[in-house]
């Protein structure tokens, strides 16, 4: 259920309800198994036998029989954990799954009942939950707290004779209920709706005891191990919280995904289940997983096949049918050498006859000597005696139709604003209508028509792909076009800056605060350079680095927008200013507009800054570093830094490499 989102699809969608839950799946797919499943077998001993003659290589053995079993593959569905216990010395597990095996540990969780005097998410969380129940009479929701550190505050906060004395509790469990069923527009009334409907609560403190002997399973559907299954170990008992969540340390799945997913044993032994699958939802995983693994089984014993399905396309007679084609597809897309086809068969033909016995014959001939041609036949149908195979007809007329054209910015009734086609191709740029621009405006937002738009090198990023954002332009002058029913300060036809996402546009909007007026004589152009490097100058300077009269700061980059900004800001607070340039054009302009001594500039293209920070500091360093160098001049900027002063990074890009060049610096005392 992690996987499914329950906010977007038709409003009018019918929801089902499953009387009995998942178990009922569990039993319809246990009776469409030909070899039923022996409950309470356990294995304990699977191995490869390389020395066994014939296919059947692989040994498992279990406590209800000690008698060797051979098998050509073995699929395993256990998690695991179980594997931690099955012997699987003669197994040859590369070091890495057992790594993974060792690795995958349980930790806390706690599970909450919250009675309510009506079932209230049935219309605003889940359509299905309790679908059939009165929903006007009392009704419990369900609360599990899945991560350790939450499981065991949660639990620290339960009283033995809960929910008495558990106000605190109470309150933080409503919020958390209400945080997750809304978002920032709704929040308040959804935890007032929640708050009025709460009647009382009770979390389990507990776990049930281990009995000595496990009993037979009785059937499928038992409460037995439901109610125990969490005190075997590696499961943790611990008294303030009750249930168990498996979970990779830090970064470890990563790492072991790859290995978890590959064949083992001679590809013989393959892992499957959600802890070996990149979705992590139990059913998704789940199945996902088992098609990889039955594709590798093929793939290992060359076990291709024509599969014949009837009514599957054209008109789809039965749908069903269309299972396996979207299964082949899936195995073909995961490996290419695996040459399987899908034939549907016509519905209305007699499959006994001559006639569909000879169009096998010549589709099995076409597979074998189409196998190796660049774009092979692997889909086909018969339909009235012909045999069909589903073809792609480029259409030009349908791309010219869809390419951008050349046309003027400016368009009667007509909003356009700068997109990124493909992420990394600067040639995909294009104008497209902005949709936003054709709704109402809120009671405190401001229209601009925008005269000029700051360029800034965090838009070069955007374009190339090097940062995860969609709006291009972040400043922008222009003029007041509407203004909302809330604005005071502001009428049409005003001269205005202004700083948002997405100001390569022909109109934006911002609520008020977010604009300011500009003189007369000041030019558009000059007024859309303003913003950003200011506004940035002022909260790293003033609001981050909190810089005092008569401090030292060093600027890397001056010469740039940024730079300029916080020299004269820096200058404000008559601090002792530092720089670096990449250029004797740069130097000049540092030294000729802002009046920077010779001796306080350095060249940012090496390193050699750090020692003339030393030198003219007397060793002290400075207070603040502003940064926007990258790599190794990083780290040595570090350097250049007092004790409890202020490094303020710059980038977006290389935020990770600051704290590996923080460890590194204080490594290195």
């Amino acid at each position: 259920m992690d996987s499914i989102a329950f906010d977007y699809g038709p409003e009018e969608e019918e929801w089902k309800s499953v009387e009995g839950g998942t178990n009922v799946m569990t039993e319809a797919l246990v009776n469409m198994l030909k070899t039923k499943p022996i409950y309470n077998k356990r294995v304990t001993r699977v191995a490869l036998d390389r020395k066994r003659e014939g296919e059947n290589k692989m040994v498992v053995v279990t406590n209800y029989d000690e008698t060797p079993r051979y098998y050509t593959s073995v699929i395993n569905t256990t998690t695991l954990a179980c594997l931690q216990r099955i012997d699987t010395i003669d197994l040859e597990l590369s070091s890495t799954v057992k790594i993974a095996t060792r690795t995958l540990h349980y930790d806390s969780s706690t599970k909450a009942a919250i009675k309510f005097d009506k079932p209230w998410w049935i219309t605003n969380v889940y359509p299905s939950y309790d679908i059939n129940d009165d929903p006007e009479k009392p009704d419990v929701l369900l609360c599990t707290y899945t991560w350790a550190q939450d499981a065991t505050r949660i639990g620290s906060m339960i009283n033995t004779d809960s929910p008495r004395g558990e106000d605190e509790l109470k309150c933080l469990m409503l919020y958390n209920v209400a945080r997750l069923h809304s978002d920032d527009s709704n929040f308040e009334e959804m935890y007032e709706i929640i708050k009025a409907s709460y009647i009382t609560h009770h979390l389990s403190l507990s776990f049930q005891p281990l009995p000595q002997s496990l009993p037979s399973h009785p059937s499928s559907s038992s409460s037995f191990y439901p109610r125990t299954f969490y005190t075997y170990p590696p499961f943790p008992a611990q008294t303030q919280s009750s249930g168990a969540f498996a979970l990779f340390g830090p970064g470890q799945f990563r790492s072991l995904y790859p290995h978890l997913i590959r064949p083992q044993s001679d590809s013989r032994f393959h892992i499957v289940g959600e802890a070996a699958s990149s979705n992590h939802a139990w059913i998704v995983g789940s199945l996902e997983s088992a098609y990889r693994g039955v594709w590798m089984v093929l793939e290992r014993f060359e076990c291709y096949d024509l599969q014949g399905k009837i009514g599957a396309v054209i008109t789809s007679e039965v749908p069903a049918s269309s299972l396996m084609i979207g299964f082949a597809r899936t195995i073909r897309a995961e490996h290419s050498g695996l040459a399987l086809s899908t034939l549907d068969l016509d519905p209305t033909t007699d499959l006994s006859s001559k006639l569909v016995a000879e169009s096998i014959a010549k589709i099995c001939l076409a597979g074998h000597n189409d196998k190796n041609l660049e774009r092979p036949d692997w889909e086909y149908a018969i339909r009235g005696g012909r045999i069909m195979v589903p073809r792609m007809v480029l259409e030009p007329g349908i791309n010219e139709s869809s390419r951008a054209r050349d046309g003027p910015f400016k368009q009667k009734a007509r909003a356009l604003t700068l997109q990124v086609g493909v992420s990394g191709m600067l040639d995909t740029l294009q104008f497209v209508d902005d949709e936003s621009h054709s709704k109402s405006l809120r009671a405190n937002d401001v229209e601009v028509e925008i005269k000029a738009s700051g360029l800034n090198f965090v838009d070069l990023m955007i374009s190339m792909g090097q940062i995860a954002e969609d709006a291009l332009g972040a400043e922008c002058s222009g003029v007041v076009s509407r203004v909302g029913p809330g604005v005071t300060e502001f009428k049409p036809g005003d001269r205005i800056m202004a700083w948002l996402p997405g100001t390569f546009s022909s109109f934006v909007r911002t609520p008020e605060p977010m604009i300011q007026p500009i003189p007369e004589n000041m030019s558009f152009e000059v007024a859309a350079s303003i913003p950003v490097a200011f506004v940035t100058a002022y909260h790293a300077l003033v609001d981050a680095a909190r810089l005092a009269n008569g401090e030292t700061v060093l600027i890397h980059s001056a010469a740039g927008g940024f730079g300029q900004a916080a020299i004269m800001l820096a200058q404000h607070f008559q601090a002792e200013i530092f720089v670096t340039v990449s250029s004797q054009v740069k130097k000049d302009l540092v030294m000729d507009k802002y009046g920077i001594a010779e001796d306080h500039i350095f060249n940012s293209h090496d390193l050699t800054f750090v020692d003339s920070i030393m030198r003219m500091t007397g060793g002290k360093c400075v207070d603040v570093v502003l940064n926007s160098l990258a790599g190794e001049a990083l780290r040595q900027s570090w350097h250049c830094l007092a004790w409890f002063g202020r490094f303020i990074e710059m980038g977006k890009r290389d935020i990770g490499r600051l704290l590996s060049a923080l460890i590194m610096t204080y490594r290195e005392g």
